[in-house]
């Protein structure tokens, strides 16, 4: 991967819970796997509070991720356990209005689909 000095100095510098990997600005500039390498070193298990979609974590590290994976009642994105919900506005959001930006799709997203 080639990052230019600019890019990696941008990278380095932003502070860490700045640090947004679902902003697609990142796959434009090529420089989303940069990110990724620095929160692998850093802060492999990353939260962002404010995303480009919404809060979020990030699981960056093989066995972190394999963990996550396979150990479902304790990682769940069942929105009835607490967790996420990606097929639109959570109840919260519709009463409040909250994200009215957000495009509802009518469509179920796969992270929402935990057994």
């Amino acid at each position: 991967m080639s990052v230019s000095m600019v890019a990696e100095d941008e990278i380095y510098d932003t502070p860490l819970d700045q640090i947004d990997v679902s902003h697609p600005k990142h796959f434009k500039r090529d420089t989303i796997g940069a990110y990724f390498k620095r929160l692998r070193e850093e802060d492999p298990v990353h939260y962002c509070a404010e995303g480009h979609s919404g809060a979020y974590w990030s699981v960056t590290k093989f066995n972190d991720i394999v963990r996550v994976d396979t150990d479902h009642k304790t990682f769940s994105s069942d929105s009835t356990l607490g967790g996420i919900s990606l097929d639109g506005p959570s109840e919260r959001e519709r009463a409040t209005g909250a994200r009215t930006d957000a495009p509802d799709l009518g469509l179920s997203m796969f992270i929402a689909m935990d057994p």
